[in-house]
């Protein structure tokens, strides 16, 4: 019997929770769905399948080699429009490493850093070119 995975969503470690909460939401639309002084879990509204949590930096339930905020994981966040996030992130002096770019896989795309010091890969979907589309698995 095989497990039903029901979701899979990052817990980021920060020491600045008000900051990246703000982030999150203010940038991407988060709400919460759950709320505790060391602990948040945020969702998008209109999918609420699509969720990233916040945990404190040295809180007793993460794992001792992870106590740390970090930059170990990079998080792709998917929009519908990668220039106007860039835009709003830039004029909110938001960390920016590159400009918005076509990559040839089918990706509009620029990484930010996010107050805790994670890589946020802002990406938006675009036509792949013929030699990438055809490394694309299609589920049957």
């Amino acid at each position: 019997m095989s497990v039903i995975v029901t979701g899979v969503f990052p817990v980021l470690v920060t020491d600045s929770m008000a900051r990246s909460r703000a982030f999150y939401e203010e940038f991407f639309g988060f709400q919460p769905v759950f709320e505790a002084d060391w602990y948040v879990q945020l969702a998008n509204p209109s999918q609420p399948a699509l969720q990233l949590a916040l945990v404190v930096a040295g809180h007793e339930t993460v794992p001792a080699g992870d106590q740390r905020p970090n930059r170990s994981v990079i998080v792709t966040v998917e929009v519908d429009d990668v220039n106007r996030v860039f835009e709003r992130l830039q004029a909110a002096g938001t960390p920016l490493l590159a400009t918005p770019r076509d990559e040839p896989w089918g990706q509009r795309h620029f990484f930010a850093i996010d107050p805790a010091g994670f890589l946020i890969d802002v990406v938006m979907p675009i036509e792949p070119s013929a030699d990438s589309a055809a490394a694309y698995v299609h589920a049957s």
